[in-house]
């Protein structure tokens, strides 16, 4: 019998030469990597551009890196669409301004997932943007808001911070009295928080005034602020 000869197509079916018993075109949506030795290269390669494949595995290294974020998300369902949750993870993840620029100018969804996937691998310790002091810990940021744990706030003169909550941060500094005048969230009094080694401005502490509100203390650290560490 004749070798039989393997070519991928663009349609994601192996197309298979030769004679023999079971030769012929392989039915069906098997993607090129599940062959194995029918396939010109390895099944590693196929699942680094497989969309769906990257989306599970970008879902448990979020869940990992925000084990905290499960319980708060209240067992919402992540989108399905590689292309959309390619933009959904963008706009969660506390990223800076270059890698959201990254982001958004890359055309292929497979591109963006596996520039997601290159980014929660440094996700963890969060450094002040301009003296890289350690300020938090992805893993203590949680949810004030449906959205997740990264929102957008806007304060009465129209500047607009997105800004991620978390229950814990280390190095930073309390400046003037706390208010509760335009508070984003109702029942929280809020005190400007800067850097405690530049003074940066990083966010703000939020402390309840109504007796049962949870969580009693948390803090709003601004995105451009904050920058993961290498």
């Amino acid at each position: 019998a004749r070798a039989v000869r393997a070519r991928p197509t663009r349609t994601g079916v192996t197309q298979t030469r030769g004679g023999g018993g079971g030769g012929g075109r392989v039915r069906g949506r098997k993607r090129l990597w599940a062959s194995g030795g029918a396939t010109y290269w390895p099944g590693w390669a196929y699942s680094m551009y497989d969309g769906p494949l990257l989306v599970r595995r970008l879902r448990s290294l979020y869940l990992e890196v925000t084990a905290s974020l499960q319980q708060d998300r209240g067992g919402q369902a992540f989108p399905d669409d590689p292309s959309a949750f390619s933009y959904w993870l963008a706009a969660a993840l506390i990223s800076g301004p270059e890698w959201r620029v990254r982001l958004l100018e890359c055309e292929s969804v497979v591109g963006r997932l596996r520039m997601l996937q290159e980014l929660l691998a440094h996700m963890g310790r969060m450094r002040c943007r301009q003296c890289q002091v350690e300020i938090c810990r992805q893993e203590h940021a949680f949810c004030m808001s449906k959205e997740g744990p990264v929102s957008a706030y806007v304060n009465p003169g129209g500047h607009v911070f997105e800004t991620a909550t978390f229950h814990q941060a280390d190095n930073l500094l309390l400046i003037g009295r706390s208010s509760a005048e335009h508070s984003w969230f109702p029942g929280y009094r809020w005190t400007i928080a800067v850097c405690v080694h530049c003074h940066a401005h990083m966010g703000w502490r939020f402390d309840a005034e109504r007796p049962g509100l949870r969580p009693r203390r948390f803090w709003g650290l601004t995105r451009v602020a904050l920058r993961p560490s290498a």
